[in-house]
């Protein structure tokens, strides 16, 4: 039934893969503004996708972000209805309601798949100094969801990066080196 459910729930969201990529890219050009207004140099990485080192399962990160504050994994999710989660727990559930029926799918915890993301990101640049911070991005507004940390309205995605982005940790020659150790990582889709 769950993955009726799912299949269902996807076919009802038009063309649910490219609102999803435009999503990214909306929250891409957010970066690319954000580092130009404050004149930042930094490296994005987007769609990265690599194979887990314990598992060899095929991952993929929506943008990895580089500044002379850190490193920044970002998962963007264009989801609707009323999410229901908790951090721990590994898949959250969406309610939705269409043509008077409620509609329930069941994705992964993005929280839980940003430290996955977080972890292998660490073990590549085996620089521990380095700090790594992980946040999920909500662009729709039509979502009702629990509030944690890590988990920002995409209005919210420049006074989130402000706050983050206050000591110069890295040099554009460190950027650089960062973006060459993952880049071999990267796997073409």
């Amino acid at each position: 039934m769950r993955l009726f459910t799912h299949m269902l729930f996807n076919a009802l969201a038009p063309f649910p893969e490219r609102i999803g990529r435009n999503s990214e890219k909306l929250v891409g050009r957010a970066i690319k503004v954000f580092s130009d207004k404050h004149n930042l140099d930094y490296l994005l990485l987007s769609d990265f996708s690599f194979a887990s080192p314990s598992t060899g399962e095929i991952n993929q990160i929506d943008h990895i972000y580089i500044n002379k504050s850190g490193i920044f994994i970002i998962e963007v999710k264009n989801w609707r209805g009323y999410i229901s989660s908790s951090l721990d727990n590994p898949v959250w559930c969406i309610s939705a309601r269409y043509s008077g029926k409620v509609y329930k799918t069941y994705p992964v915890n993005p929280i839980i798949q940003n430290v996955h993301h977080k972890e292998y990101i660490s073990e590549l640049i085996k620089d521990k100094n380095i700090p790594i911070y992980d946040v999920v991005v909500f662009v729709s507004n039509n979502v009702e969801r629990d509030k944690y940390e890590n988990v920002i309205w995409y209005k919210d995605l420049f006074r989130y990066l402000e706050d983050k982005t206050k000591e110069d940790l890295l040099s554009n020659e460190e950027i650089i080196s960062i973006g060459g150790l993952l880049a071999p990582y990267k796997l073409e889709r």
